[in-house]
């Protein structure tokens, strides 16, 4: 791809989401994926930020309107891509080890944004299958906590031609259910496996992300009703310390208890409900 398709390519989204979906936030989402060592501009798949830059820059200069939309690169903040990232998509392990509360507001600061995919303990909750049940639970309100932009994770079907219902292993055959967070309710590949069920099947994880996003809908509620001070010391008290605040930690600071979740839950509902 060059300058020109790039500049037409993006013109073009911005107009399909004006037009047709005017509410939605979107970026563009620069390649290769967390890029490290510098390399020829141009060489895809080979991790190159020379490469990010460049495709940066082509947004960032675009005398059309597609340069309004904002680059999304998936790697820590790093002096050589500050400038050219709009929207910082961070891996949870290097929010924890190596992000700081000063470099994160001074991205903020100039108007960019920051995001988490994936999970590390203890500074965010665990993908896979090992961890504790409110693992995906916990994301929700870690987001809140820290404003997090954006949470993501990256990807929900990761079966590979493997048998997920009999071998836990998925991604490289390293971990046990990461990419797995839900299962084919058909399946041709393993007949025995097969549900006959149209559509995909939750899983434990899913349903405590669902459960997350529900406390999540409560904090907005609480936040509306004009009562955000008073949900913070119950954020407070339900996460102590996450992502960068955590990376000293040898354990998770909240509970690994779903009933505990539920019960800070009924605080916001409690709270909401004194409200009227």
């Amino acid at each position: 791809m060059n300058k020109s398709d790039w500049w037409s390519g993006s013109n073009a989204w911005v107009n399909w989401f004006n037009n047709n979906a005017p509410g939605v936030e979107y970026h563009k989402y620069l390649f290769p994926d967390e890029p490290d060592w510098k390399g020829p501009a141009g060489a895809l798949g080979t991790g190159s930020m020379d490469t990010i830059r460049m495709q940066a820059d082509w947004t960032h200069s675009n005398p059309g309107i597609g340069r309004i939309i904002p680059s999304l690169v998936t790697n820590k903040i790093k002096p050589g891509l500050t400038g050219y990232v709009d929207f910082w998509s961070v891996s949870s392990q290097e929010a924890t080890v190596s992000a700081t509360e000063q470099e994160v507001a001074s991205e903020r600061a100039l108007g960019h944004k920051y995001g988490i995919y994936n999970g590390y303990r203890p500074g965010m909750g665990a993908v896979v299958i090992d961890g504790d049940a409110v693992e995906f639970r916990v994301m929700p309100w870690i987001i809140w906590k820290y404003d997090i932009d954006q949470y993501f994770y990256w990807l929900v079907n990761y079966w590979n031609n493997t048998n997920v219902f009999t071998d836990p292993l998925t991604y490289n055959n390293e971990v046990n259910g990461d990419g797995t967070f839900l299962y084919p309710g058909q399946d041709i590949l393993f007949p025995k496996e097969n549900r006959g069920l149209i559509g995909p099947l939750s899983s434990i994880r899913a349903k405590n992300w669902r459960r997350g996003a529900q406390d999540y809908e409560y904090l907005w509620l609480a936040k509306q009703a004009g009562l955000s001070n008073e949900a913070k010391l119950i954020v407070d008290n339900c996460i102590p310390t996450a992502l960068w605040e955590a990376k000293s930690n040898s354990n998770i600071s909240w509970s690994a208890r779903g009933y505990k979740f539920d019960q800070y839950r009924r605080q916001l509902a409690e709270l909401l409900s004194s409200k009227h």
